[in-house]
């Protein structure tokens, strides 16, 4: 839904979307009354006002029927391979991760990936990814030329809203400290929690900062490992940190970007990602909040005057780098500025997605 988000605020703001309508495909699929599907259906909603939507399931055929009866000329973009020729297609391949990181998927996970993959590849006009590191993968892996990819570009990203967030009421809430950093990521083996664990235990061994908590939101269940969770709260407690940590898991979104804006600064020592600095970053950016990143090469695309970067894996690296972080605190932007850059931002990337897509309805 983020990365949904994001597209559709770009095209809003694209000089040269005077000829692009939007039609959103809505899934008929899950519609339980859980929390977080009633928060999902509102935030799809509130994304789509103003634009025709037409229900569908989730699959190639239904797609291409309902693009076919809306008129549309481009499907964008798709994860799901698509038969026929009626309508321009755009397949969206998050990241290749099987390839890189194959420990972590069993033979039957990764060959079913590959498959999927490759299928999207040949049964779509053009692909769309969100860092150069997975266009490059495309190119590599799947042979696709490098004219027929549209890449994201790194941005800011925020709602409206989010800047009127209540930072006090979200940290009394979850009874937190005034003084935090955030780690806004699921508790899956590749986000690394473990690094920024032992960069924080060095920063409490220093007795520097008595104040200072390490607040986590996300989901504490992985399913390619199931301890894992529980590995990293034994590591809390031999570190002695546990009474300085708050794991909130899944929590409502405005409810985590309130806390994002009131952090010191929000940590991000994945081990890999599709998009630079995962799409949290794209957040923290647009509400100036300094974020940390491993340097792993799709998070050296997310450059920003608020963003730094340290040694994948290197606890020592990520505390030298907190202690000057909180020794000597970045200028955060005033909201003006904030909010120039992000239109800013949203109008460069709105321009080379309506630029594309037109380009490719009309060949």
């Amino acid at each position: 839904m983020d990365l949904t988000r994001t597209i559709v605020d770009a095209l809003r703001h694209s000089r040269i979307n005077g000829d692009l309508d939007l039609v959103f495909a809505q899934s008929t699929g899950d519609q339980t009354d859980t929390p977080s599907q009633a928060e999902l259906r509102a935030s799809t909603e509130h994304m789509t006002q103003g634009f025709k939507t037409i229900a569908c399931t989730a699959d190639g055929r239904a797609l291409m029927r309902a693009a076919i009866d809306s008129d549309a000329q481009v499907i964008f973009p798709t994860m799901v391979p698509i038969r026929g020729s009626h309508v321009r297609k755009v397949g969206y391949i998050y990241d290749f991760q099987h390839i890189d990181l194959p420990d972590l998927f069993t033979a039957e996970e990764a060959e079913g990936r590959s498959i999927v993959f490759s299928e999207l590849a040949e049964r779509s006009d053009a692909m769309f990814c969100t860092s150069e590191f997975v266009a490059d993968g495309m190119v590599q892996l799947l042979d696709v030329p490098r004219h027929h990819i549209l890449v994201l570009p790194f941005m800011a990203h925020a709602d409206a809203a989010w800047f009127e967030t209540d930072i006090a009421d979200a940290q009394r809430k979850y009874g937190l400290p005034d003084r935090y950093l955030i780690i806004c990521n699921h508790f899956w083996v590749h986000k690394d929690h473990s690094t920024a664990l032992r960069a924080f235990a060095t920063l409490v061994e220093s007795g520097e900062y008595p104040d200072l908590h390490l607040v986590m939101t996300g989901d504490t269940d992985d399913f390619r490992d199931t301890g894992h969770f529980a590995r990293l709260q034994v590591m809390m407690q031999d570190l002695g940190i546990a009474d300085r940590c708050h794991v909130l898991g899944l929590i409502p979104k405005l409810d985590q970007i309130a806390l994002l804006r009131g952090a010191t600064a929000m940590l991000q020592p994945t081990r890999y990602e599709g998009s630079p600095g995962g799409m949290s970053t794209f957040q923290a950016t647009a509400l100036g909040v300094p974020a940390l990143l491993s340097d792993i090469a799709v998070n050296r695309e997310a450059q920003a005057c608020t963003i730094q970067h340290f040694r994948t894996g290197d606890a020592d690296d990520l505390a030298r780098l907190l202690h000057a972080t909180l020794r000597d605190p970045p200028h955060r932007p005033l909201r003006d500025q904030l909010h120039h850059e992000l239109r800013q931002g949203l109008s460069i990337a709105g321009d080379r997605i309506a630029h594309f897509l037109t380009q490719l309805a009309r060949s």
